[in-house]
């Protein structure tokens, strides 16, 4: 099974979620083409991603075993 669904959530949701794990990062601007993309990264910003799943990817080697987790699922105060 693949990391994300085996934690129940998607790639794009981790992706955005990914940066926040660094205490140092409390905003990620995302892109859009079209209008409908931005109620989309919205829902994705809002989704919970299990902190296990940054674990497993770090075990899996995808990401670097140096890199910080655990920082709220992805998911800072500051930048809600």
């Amino acid at each position: 099974m693949r990391p994300c669904a085996a934690h129940k959530t998607t790639l794009p949701a981790a992706a955005i979620a990914f940066p926040h794990t660094h205490p140092r990062i409390i905003n990620v601007t995302l892109g859009t083409r079209a209008a409908e993309q931005v109620g989309r990264n919205v829902e994705l910003h809002d989704q919970q991603v299990p902190d296990g799943l940054w674990d497993d990817l770090r075990t899996q080697g995808l990401i670097r075993s140096d890199v910080l987790t655990g920082h709220g699922g992805g998911r800072d105060e500051r930048c809600l």
